[in-house]
């Protein structure tokens, strides 16, 4: 089916119209509660957490291999500052990628109100509160033993289609791919029945695993942009879940937002609103 033209996109004067009127209605909102900026670095787990919030919005991050390289940045920065055990170092930074990059997905791309962005800091908190309890390490862990050998299954995987010839390569690609998301959720399910407890870290882990493994551009050819695109699909059949795999991390992150007591400025702006 063709497209008309100026029915789709900046040619459509209703579609104009509406993000006028929704541009209008964040400012206004900036205007009265402010907007969600980085901090200054203090060495704490809550400005760090803040930061690799806010830092992602807008879609500031526009490939995996941007989201993995930045949460292993930030894995770095909170072990250096003591907020993440060594031992669970070759865990952390998969970890954090699977979180941040769901977490920056629910984010309103207009405007980010700072309590969402603080709460979603406290999720980012929790993560490593799990981390430290339960991957320094993992190993002897029951529920490890489901995704142990993911990140050795999709390495394997993605070698198998690079060493292929042109003229086979596109016989084995999707199917290979398409395969990890599908090994995924089967693990996560596993996971879930036996050990509800360790799903949101598993979660973030075989996600994270999944981030960390498209290195792959475009830019380096056909068959790149295309292994590019099959993990993305493989990822996106995992991610779509995930808001009630990370549950309990966001019920824990959010708590402080709920329960926060309002003062007399709040009050004044939710009575005039």
């Amino acid at each position: 089916m063709t497209k008309k033209p100026g029915i789709y996109g900046p040619d459509d004067p209703e579609a104009q119209a509406i993000l006028k009127v929704l541009r209008g209605a964040y400012e206004k909102q900036a205007e009265e509660f402010g907007r969600a900026e980085p901090r200054a670095d203090d060495g704490s787990l809550a400005v760090v957490a803040w930061n690799a919030v806010v830092l992602g919005h807008p879609n500031r991050f526009e490939s995996m291999r941007e989201t993995g390289e930045f949460a292993h940045r930030v894995a770095e920065l909170m072990r250096l500052n003591g907020h993440i055990r060594p031992e669970a170092s070759p865990y952390a930074g998969a970890m954090l990628a699977g979180l941040l990059s769901y977490l920056w997905s629910t984010q309103n791309v207009m405007y980010l109100d700072p309590e969402f962005a603080r709460g979603q800091a406290g999720a980012v908190s929790e993560l490593i509160k799990d981390i430290n309890q339960n991957w320094s390490p993992p190993d002897g862990k029951p529920w490890f033993a489901a995704i142990r050998s993911f990140p050795s299954h999709v390495k394997t995987g993605l070698n198998k289609v690079q060493k292929q010839t042109y003229e086979n390569v596109y016989k084995v690609l999707k199917p290979i791919i398409s395969e990890f998301g599908e090994t995924a959720i089967r693990s996560l399910v596993a996971v879930g029945k036996a050990h509800p407890q360790a799903l949101p870290g598993a979660t973030a882990y075989v996600c994270g695993v999944l981030i960390e493994q498209n290195v792959y551009s475009p830019l380096d050819g056909s068959v790149p942009e295309d292994m590019d695109k099959a993990l993305t699909e493989a990822f996106l059949s995992v991610e779509r879940d995930n808001e009630a795999r990370y549950y309990p991390y966001l019920m824990r992150g959010f708590e402080s937002v709920r329960n926060r007591q309002f003062d007399e400025l709040d009050r004044w702006r939710i009575e005039d609103r």
